[in-house]
């Protein structure tokens, strides 16, 4: 399963046009206007002039108990902060951190591990009060089984395991076996269906011999040539971590964020780097079959995350570009769009003022969503 998602985006890539020249390549089809069945409202606006607050993740371990955590600029300092919820997200709280935070993981009210740029801590009051586990750097990524069962990986092809609750990490060793080498190869994604099936994804830049003078969006002719392929590299688990399967091929672009679930279609993010004529990809994938293929794909909807549940539903935030550039360093639109079978889309109602450069989803069920964007705000889906 691992090799379609990657030969399927490998295939066309291989084939995009230098320009982005709608039409050539299939795209997804405009989405069906929206319906006034959902409607995405403002919870939480960090609505300042001597400050920002860029949130990185959001998780709600239950309907009513959710934390985001990010970062407080003021006046060039940067100071890493958490915002907690006991009601739904009606009213939210600051709690400091110590560590700036990378991600979250939330297993319940009393269980939920915190990623940051120096460790793993975990949280035993829905996100108030944080206790440092281990000190481990350059994670991008973890995911937990149980209080005890649970997965890490990031930065120098590193995969760790743990047995008890982020306490004691060892590494797995099918990583390091994975093709890459290890000071150019990070995970970025990994997330299990059940408590056996798992995937883990990353990807090998090598450094360029000559870097760009210019971002993309100064020159995008020129980052169009200089566009090259990524080696991405995929670890997939069938037996709970016990063995890993490694699968790597060829692509512009890297997987980013994984939802996974064993009742119907799985979902990956594939995001391309700048100046290329598309800003990301969604691909649907079967983990029963193997099978992959493209669920969404369109040049003026940048998505930065994925959600799907059991028998086939999904969700995707997007970023709409506000020119003509897929990938330019300005905040955009924030667009969600939802689908019952993962090739039909069609856009909901979201409140005027969410802009921002990416955009993150939560959910305590299919009942309960929320997201939470870099420019600091937090939105809850209503039906």
């Amino acid at each position: 399963m691992a090799m379609a998602l990657a030969g399927a985006a490998a295939a066309w890539a291989q084939k995009a046009p230098p320009a982005p020249l709608k039409g050539k390549i299939a795209l997804t089809p405009e989405p069906s206007p929206p319906s006034g069945r959902e409607k995405w409202r403002v919870q939480y606006d960090y609505d300042r002039t001597d400050s920002s607050f860029h949130i990185r993740d959001l998780k709600f371990a239950s309907p009513l108990r959710g934390v985001a955590v990010g970062v407080l600029e003021e006046r060039g300092k940067l100071k890493p902060a958490a915002l907690v919820t006991a009601d739904g997200g009606q009213k939210w709280e600051f709690v400091s951190l110590r560590e700036h935070p990378v991600c979250l993981f939330a297993l319940d009210e009393r269980n939920i591990w915190l990623v940051t740029d120096r460790g793993v801590w975990k949280s035993a009051e829905s996100g108030r009060s944080w206790s440092k586990l281990a000190a481990l750097r350059g994670l991008t990524c973890a995911a937990f089984l149980s209080e005890s069962r649970g997965f890490a990986a990031g930065a120098s092809k590193a995969v760790y395991e743990t047995a008890d609750g982020g306490r004691k990490w060892t590494k797995v060793a099918a990583a390091a076996g994975a093709p890459g080498t290890p000071q150019y190869t990070t995970f970025l994604a990994l997330g299990f269906a059940s408590p056996q099936v798992g995937m883990i994804a990353g990807v090998s830049r090598p450094p360029r011999r000559v870097e760009p003078a210019e971002p993309s969006w100064v020159d995008p002719e020129q980052s169009r040539i200089r566009q090259r392929p990524n080696l991405v590299v995929v670890l997939q688990t069938s037996d709970g971590g016990a063995t890993w399967r490694t699968d790597s091929t060829s692509i512009f672009g890297a997987i980013t964020r994984l939802s996974l679930v064993t009742e119907g279609r799985s979902m990956a993010l594939v995001e391309f780097g700048e100046g290329f004529w598309l800003p990301s990809e969604v691909h649907a994938i079967d983990l029963r079959t193997g099978r992959s293929e493209t669920a969404f794909r369109r040049q003026d909807r940048n998505v930065t995350d994925v959600l799907v549940f059991p028998r086939g539903s999904g969700w995707l935030a997007a970023v709409e570009p506000p020119g003509r550039l897929p990938n330019v360093p300005v905040p955009g639109k924030v667009r969600f769009l939802v689908s019952d079978d993962l090739k039909r889309w069609r856009e909901t109602d979201v409140d005027y003022r969410a802009t921002a450069r990416r955009v993150v989803l939560a959910s305590a069920g299919p009942e309960h969503l929320w997201a939470a964007t870099d420019s600091g705000m937090i939105l809850k889906l209503e039906r």
